[in-house]
């Protein structure tokens, strides 16, 4: 999946965005409002292996998406839907930027 605005892009993790993540969510002051600890790096190579896995899956039910700025295409955030309910259209949505 890939979403592109003048200045964004949302698409799916590639194996290599664990470091960006890591970056970014090893940071105490930024998960603070978030249900988990600071991520290890390791923590981030399995955060991103199972959004790749999940990726894949058919049907697919979470989409976990990174988010990159177009010119250096380093990951900024994240944001994802985790289907819920398909037959309720029930559905989750978070973000982090």
């Amino acid at each position: 999946m890939r979403l592109v605005t003048a200045r964004l892009e949302v698409r799916d993790f590639a194996p290599e965005d664990w470091r960006d993540l890591h970056a970014i969510e090893s940071d105490p002051d930024v998960v603070r409002y978030q249900p988990f600890e600071p991520r290890t790096a390791d923590d981030a190579r399995c955060y991103v292996e199972r959004a790749l896995h999940s990726a894949r899956a058919v049907p697919r039910e979470s989409y976990d998406l990174a988010l990159t700025t177009r010119e250096a295409k380093a990951v900024i955030g994240r944001c994802g839907l985790l289907i819920t309910n398909a037959d309720a259209r029930g559905a989750v949505v978070g973000d982090m930027v």
